[in-house]
C-alpha cells in the first residue's frame, strides 16, 4: 500500500498486510480531553497524524506519520529539534501499551534530509518484552515529520523500517 504526502512531497509504500484506520482521530481527540494548558491544545492543532495504518491480528504492528507544522509551534527550523522530538513521540506511542523505554537517537541523512532514528521496547511487570517500536524524525521544509512503528514482534519492527520512502523526484530509499 501507499500513501502519498502532498504537503511534505513524500511517498510512503508499507505491507498490503496494513490496513489504514481512522482510529488516530479518537486517540488525538482523547489526547484532546486529557490536555490542561490552552498551550498544550494550541500545540496539538499544529500537529497532525494523516496516516496510521494497522494490523489487528496476534502479530499486532502499525506505523504511523506524524507531521508537525514547527512554524505553528514555534519552534526553530534545527536539526537539534529531532532527538527529544522523536524520544518523546516514541515515548508517548509506547506508553500506552505499558513500562516504555527508549534508546539515545542516532543521526543521519534521509534523502538529504536531516534526520534521527530510535528504538523502544514496553515491558510488563516482571519486564519481559511485550512490544518493540522505532521511530524516523526528519526535517522536510518548516515541517517535522516522523514515522512511527510498533509491533508485538521485533523482527515486524525492523521489516517497517525497511519501507520505501521516495520525496518528489527522487528515488525511494528504506525509511532507516
Amino acid at each position: 500500500a501507499t500513501y502519498h504526502d502532498e504537503a511534505l512531497h513524500f511517498t510512503l509504500t508499507y505491507p498490503a498486510s496494513l490496513t489504514a484506520s481512522n482510529a488516530v482521530t479518537q486517540v488525538v481527540e482523547q489526547s484532546r480531553k486529557e490536555m490542561k494548558s490552552d498551550a498544550e491544545k494550541k500545540a496539538l492543532g499544529c500537529i497532525t497524524t494523516p496516516l496510521m495504518a494497522l494490523r489487528e491480528t496476534n502479530d499486532f504492528a502499525l506505523i504511523m506519520v506524524m507531521r508537525m507544522d514547527l512554524e505553528c509551534l514555534n519552534t526553530p527550523v534545527s536539526a537539534g529539534i529531532l532527538s527529544p522530538l522523536a524520544q518523546s513521540s516514541l515515548r508517548q506511542g509506547l506508553a500506552r501499551l505499558g513500562l516504555s523505554t527508549v534508546t539515545a537517537t542516532t543521526s543521519y541523512k534521509l534523502d538529504n534530509h536531516d534526520a534521527v532514528f530510535l528504538r523502544g521496547a514496553v515491558t510488563d511487570e516482571e519486564g519481559k518484552e511485550t512490544a518493540h517500536g522505532a521511530a524516523v524524525c526528519s526535517l522536510v521544509d518548516k515541517s517535522a515529520v516522523c514515522w512511527e512503528v510498533v509491533a508485538i514482534d521485533k523482527g515486524n519492527v525492523t521489516s517497517l523500517l525497511a519501507s520505501p520512502v521516495g520525496f518528489d523526484g527522487h528515488p525511494a530509499q528504506p525509511l532507516v
